[in-house]
């Protein structure tokens, strides 16, 4: 009896929170910031619901469009009528398959269709060579990484550089929550809002996103891409005027200079993770 008691209060409270969350923009925060929190499931318990459901949308359908992109891709690069044969691999070797890399204490280059097959063949050729042929420290370990990468092909390696990068978006977003909640707490330093309040309409206004980020990525639609951003940006603007009760024109102001800083702020730390996944996906091959 616990559990069906505990059931159907937890159904009754997604519902009453899911409907002004999705359609009454700001409300929810505001009623949670008064005290009703009881009727509600907590902001948090929401953003990690609806960001598990959609990050493994997000993972399904790069999956699924990456082995479309790549049987595209090996089907153009299959010379047939009017296309140009591939050239062989020592005359596109002199022309650019070189790699040169300078390091703080080094500098050598590294020509990719000239390296071993294996590791195995690598590393008996670097036993047998004399000590002024043996690769340098960090040349050994840049040309085991690419060897490792031509085994596993470009294919593979691009599926597990976007299968990690995609893994590691959860973290970044969910660190970006206290980042734009600080934002909000500049912007509306004079209010009398507590820090807390803020995270709170920051971690419901990331849940309607990836509510409606989960449905734009199902459909893979581009009007329906342009369709979603836009209602985000109006929704913000609503939930912004609902919790902070000021003017449209100030909160329109407002909403403009989140936007920006937000942007960068999203910006630097995609590009970041990025980095992050390519030199971690390489490292631990």
């Amino acid at each position: 009896m616990e559990f069906v008691e505990e059931y159907f209060t937890l159904d009754t409270k997604l519902l009453r929170s899911l409907i002004p969350l999705l359609f009454r923009p700001g409300y929810l925060t505001k009623a949670y910031n008064q005290g009703q929190r009881v009727r509600y499931i907590s902001p948090l318990r929401t953003y990690l619901v609806v960001s598990v459901i959609y990050f493994f949308i997000l993972a399904w359908s790069t999956s699924n469009l990456l082995d479309i992109d790549l049987k595209q891709m090996d089907q153009q690069a299959q010379p047939g009528a009017g296309q140009v044969k591939a050239k062989p691999a020592a005359v596109q070797s002199e022309q650019g398959n070189k790699i040169n890399i300078n390091v703080i204490f080094d500098k050598f280059t590294i020509d990719v269709f000239k390296l071993p097959s294996s590791l195995e063949v690598y590393e008996n050729q670097q036993r047998n060579a004399k000590i002024k042929d043996k690769d340098g420290p960090t040349k050994n370990f840049i040309v085991k990484k690419i060897i490792l990468i031509k085994q596993m092909g470009f294919e593979g390696f691009l599926k597990k550089l976007a299968s990690d990068f995609t893994g590691n978006l959860p973290q970044a977003m969910f660190l970006l929550l206290p980042l734009f909640a600080l934002l909000l707490k500049l912007l509306y330093r004079r209010a009398k809002h507590l820090y807390v309040e803020h995270l709170t309409f920051s971690l419901h206004f990331h849940s309607f996103v990836f509510i409606l980020l989960s449905l734009s990525t199902l459909i893979n639609n581009q009007m329906v891409s342009l369709l979603v951003t836009v209602a985000i940006g109006f929704y913000l603007l609503f939930a912004l005027k609902t919790v902070y009760e000021e003017s449209f024109l100030k909160t329109s102001i407002k909403l403009f200079v989140i936007s920006i800083g937000y942007l960068m702020i999203l910006s630097f730390a995609l590009i970041t993770s990025l980095f992050a996944t390519v030199a971690l996906t390489v490292y631990t091959l």
